[in-house]
């Protein structure tokens, strides 16, 4: 089997599926490698960030359209794309280009952050518990009530007795 380099950019070699990612050779049978694979694998195996970016001007686009279509705002098309895009950066080391092409491995991440927004959506919001007002107080409020009450009219009749006894006369 013939074994050969397929150049990412000059003097940049990427990898077949390695432990340690160094250089990646591919054999001649898997040729029809896109440019977003291999601007996938030079992610996974280099950490380029012109790749990323390159990765992002191409997919951002469609992945936006994607999820309006979908039914979501402009706004929040671009939140999910931009989750996307991270999930893309931060697990490219099990991307296998011998399993699928760079598109088809994110469009399923994007499926499947699709799949987990509708899944939150759809979740039935937790009741919230009734409250018990009851629309009688209840023999405990009414007796405190009515201790109040009485305390405070003993307390007007020893202020009305005092201010009578010590309340001036006229003699004349």
């Amino acid at each position: 089997m013939m074994m050969k380099w397929l150049n990412l950019a000059p003097q940049k070699r990427w990898c077949r599926e390695t432990a340690d990612c160094g250089n990646t050779i591919v054999s001649s049978g898997n040729s029809k490698i896109s440019e977003q694979t291999k601007h996938l694998l030079a992610v996974r195996c280099h950490r380029d960030k012109d790749a990323f970016a390159a990765l992002f001007d191409h997919f951002a686009p469609r992945l936006k359209g994607f999820f309006m279509r979908s039914g979501y705002s402009a706004a929040f098309a671009e939140e999910i794309v931009q989750e996307v895009m991270l999930t893309l950066w931060r697990k490219s080391a099990q991307f296998d280009p011998h399993r699928a092409q760079a598109s088809a491995w994110i469009y399923q991440i994007a499926r499947n952050r699709h799949i987990d927004l509708l899944r939150k959506s759809s979740r039935p919001l937790p009741e919230e518990p009734e409250s018990h007002m009851q629309t009688e107080p209840d023999t405990t409020q009414i007796l405190s009530l009515q201790q109040e009450a009485e305390q405070l009219q003993k307390a007007l009749k020893k202020l009305n007795n005092g201010r009578q006894s010590s309340a001036p006369t006229l003699a004349s």
